[in-house]
C-alpha cells in the first residue's frame, strides 16, 4: 500500500507572446492551479488545471476550493484506489471538469511513480517524433496577425489552426489575411478551422460557402456551434463537405455517445485537460469504435500539463490530428524530464 499524504496547489501566471483571441474571449496571460500529490512513500504527481473561457465557472479561486474539497475523497487513501475516488468527485462536482481532471493526472503519475513505470511505459512505444498544429489567434488587424504567423512558419509550422469570430465578414477578411501570408512562404499548409460556438448553422454553412467561393479549402471545422446544438451540428455535418469535429459538446463518454446518437459530428477533439486521463481513454475508444476522426487537444497550458497529452500522442494510441501547441504561447512554458521541443514537434525519449 501507498497512501496519499497531501495535496497541495499553488497558482501561476505566465505572459503570452501573443494576445489568445477567440470568439469565447480574448486574454494576454495565462492563469493555472498547480496541484501536487504526495505519498507516503515519498512519491509524488503533478498536475496543472488551467482556466479557459470553455468553462468561465472554474475561476482560480473555485480550483482552489475544488482541490481542497477533494481531499475529502483522497487524503489516507492508497493511490491504487483513485480512479474510483476521483471518479466520485467528478460525478459530485460537474461544475469543476478540469479541476478534476488536473487532480487526476497529478494522481495518475504519483501512481506510475509508487509503481516504478512511467507515462511512456503506459501509453506504449510509439513514434518518438510527432508534431503540432498551431494556432493562430482571430485578429483584424494585419500586423498583429503576420507578427505571430512569421516566426510561426520560420519554425516549420505547416498546419494552421484559424479561430474564426462568427462574424462572417470579418472572418472573411481575416482567412483571406493569413491566406495570403501562408502563401509567400511557397511550401505547401493546410488550414483548420475553429468556431469556439461562434455560429449558428445557416449562417456558417453561407459563409463556408464563400470561403469555397474563394479558393479556401479548409481541412476540418471544429466546434462551429454551440455545444448544446447537436440537432444544427447534425444539420451542418450532412451539408459541410469537410469534417466537423466536436470538442466543447463532449466532455464525458455521455456527452459522446449523445452527440453520435444525433449524428452530429465526423470527429472528437479529446482533451485530457478538460476530461482526464481515464475519460479521454474512454472517449477515444469510443470515437474509434464508432469510426470517428480522434483529434487530441490542449488548452493553454504550460509543459506540465500539456506533456501529459504529448506522452499519449506519442504512445501505441494514433490520432488523426494533433493541437497540442500551448507552449509555443507561453513566454516561460517550462519543460519536462523526456520531451524536447524543435518548432512544430516534439521529440518523445524513453525513461533512462
Amino acid at each position: 500500500m501507498d497512501d496519499i499524504a497531501e495535496i497541495s496547489c499553488r497558482r501561476i501566471r505566465r505572459v503570452l507572446k501573443t494576445r489568445f483571441a477567440t470568439a469565447l474571449g480574448s486574454k494576454s496571460f495565462l492563469n493555472s492551479v498547480m496541484v501536487r500529490i504526495e505519498l507516503k512513500s515519498g512519491m509524488h504527481g503533478e498536475g496543472e488545471i488551467p482556466t479557459s473561457f470553455a468553462v468561465p465557472r472554474e475561476t482560480i479561486e473555485a480550483i482552489e476550493e475544488g482541490v481542497r474539497k477533494a481531499n475529502f475523497f483522497l487524503a489516507n487513501s492508497d493511490i491504487s484506489e483513485y480512479p474510483d475516488r476521483i471518479g466520485e468527485f467528478r460525478r459530485l462536482r460537474t461544475d469543476l471538469p478540469m479541476t478534476s481532471a488536473g487532480l487526476e493526472t497529478a494522481l495518475f503519475r504519483a501512481m506510475l511513480g509508487s509503481r516504478q513505470s512511467s507515462e511512456r511505459e503506459y501509453w506504449g512505444r510509439g513514434p518518438r517524433r510527432i508534431q503540432t498544429d498551431i494556432t493562430v489567434p482571430y485578429s483584424a488587424d494585419r500586423d498583429e496577425l503576420y507578427t505571430w504567423l512569421r516566426p510561426m512558419l520560420k519554425r516549420g509550422f505547416t498546419i494552421f489552426k484559424l479561430k474564426i469570430s462568427g462574424n462572417p465578414e470579418s472572418d472573411l477578411y481575416y482567412i483571406e489575411t493569413v491566406h495570403e501570408l501562408l502563401k509567400t512562404a511557397e511550401r505547401p499548409f493546410a488550414i483548420r478551422l475553429d468556431g469556439n460556438q461562434s455560429y449558428g448553422a445557416e449562417t456558417f454553412l453561407a459563409w463556408l460557402e464563400k470561403c469555397e467561393r474563394k479558393g479556401f479549402s479548409p481541412e476540418l471545422v471544429e466546434q462551429p456551434l454551440p455545444a448544446a446544438d447537436l440537432k444544427g451540428s447534425a444539420f451542418v455535418k450532412k451539408r459541410a463537405g469537410i469534417p466537423i469535429i466536436l470538442d466543447e459538446s463532449v466532455f464525458r463518454l455521455e456527452d459522446l455517445e449523445k452527440a453520435i446518437g444525433y449524428g452530429s459530428c465526423d470527429g472528437v477533439n479529446i482533451k485530457i485537460a478538460k476530461s482526464g486521463i481515464g475519460e479521454a481513454e474512454r472517449l477515444l475508444a469510443a470515437a474509434r469504435s464508432s469510426g470517428l476522426k480522434v483529434m487530441l487537444g490542449c488548452m493553454i497550458e504550460t509543459m506540465m500539463g500539456l506533456s501529459a497529452s504529448i506522452f499519449m500522442a506519442a504512445g501505441a494510441a494514433r490520432f488523426d490530428y494533433l493541437d497540442l501547441d500551448s507552449v509555443h504561447f507561453i513566454a516561460r512554458p517550462g519543460s519536462h524530464p523526456g520531451i524536447g521541443t524543435a518548432g512544430s514537434w516534439y521529440r518523445v525519449e524513453d525513461p533512462a
